[in-house]
């Protein structure tokens, strides 16, 4: 009993005075997001883009019916290309030939001193009264009559000119053109058609208005729109008038006296 007694004792003893400290072992601490923990998943590989095939234009239907065609287009292309160099431009006014100018809003005498057929000459020119020579040749009769206009009003020969320029073409194409005067005139019928042809010029062409007949609403029907104007004051009997235009000269009322 002694001797067990006291190695029990003992071993107690020496447990007591030893300090031990159980092992632990380290934990290892999540993180707040779960999704970190997830591993990163690889991008999917894209696809290479494939090269188109070259576009290869296929046989027209014609083509394939009459291969022969592809020859006939080159020189058709050919035809193309020489009549525009051999032929000028259509409307344009060409060496050689004669163009008619008139001039409006100017005084009669000087208007006698403008109006006329001029020559085109062999350097392109046409040779103008007091203003000398001028180009002409490759234009469009528009365009010439506007240049014109520029240069009698800068040389303040003329201050409110109105030019119109007729090609020796326009002028073939002219010759069968005519107004249409009725109404109260002395001869009632188609009136020859001149470039520069007032409103007035026609009603006189057609002898006059009758002692019935009243010129401050004279109607002049163009293109189905009908216009009236009162040719008693002045700015209206310069009125130009074009091919087809019908023009009728009313009969007057009881109290008007013109």
């Amino acid at each position: 009993m002694s001797s067990a007694w006291c190695s029990t004792m003992w071993m107690s003893a020496v447990t007591a005075s030893i300090n031990i400290t159980p092992a632990t072992t380290p934990i290892m601490r999540l993180p707040r997001h779960r999704w970190l923990l997830r591993r990163p998943v690889p991008h999917p590989r894209r696809p290479s883009r494939r090269l188109r095939p070259p576009v290869v234009r296929t046989p027209s239907f014609i083509d394939q019916f009459n291969p022969r065609l592809q020859n006939m287009k080159s020189f058709l292309t050919m035809l193309m290309v020489l009549a525009c160099a051999v032929f000028p431009a259509i409307g344009q006014i060409q060496i050689g030939k004669s163009i008619t100018i008139t001039v409006l809003g100017v005084p009669t005498e000087e208007k006698g001193r403008i109006d006329g057929a001029y020559p085109v000459a062999d350097n392109g020119t046409v040779n103008m009264p007091f203003i000398g020579q001028v180009r002409a040749a490759g234009m469009k009769p528009e365009a010439l009559a506007a240049v014109l206009e520029g240069r009698y009003r800068a040389a303040q020969i003329y201050r409110n000119p109105t030019f119109q320029v007729v090609s020796s073409m326009e002028a073939g194409a002219l010759e069968d053109a005519v107004v249409h005067v009725g109404g109260q005139v002395g001869r009632t019928g188609p009136v020859k058609f001149l470039r520069g042809l007032t409103l007035w010029q026609a009603i006189q062409a057609a002898g006059g208005p009758t002692p019935f007949g009243t010129l401050k609403r004279v109607k002049v029907l163009r293109a189905g729109k009908q216009r009236q104007y009162d040719l008693t004051e002045l700015q209206f009997m310069q009125i130009p008038l074009e091919p087809n235009d019908s023009i009728e000269v009313p009969q007057k009322r009881p109290w008007e006296t013109k």
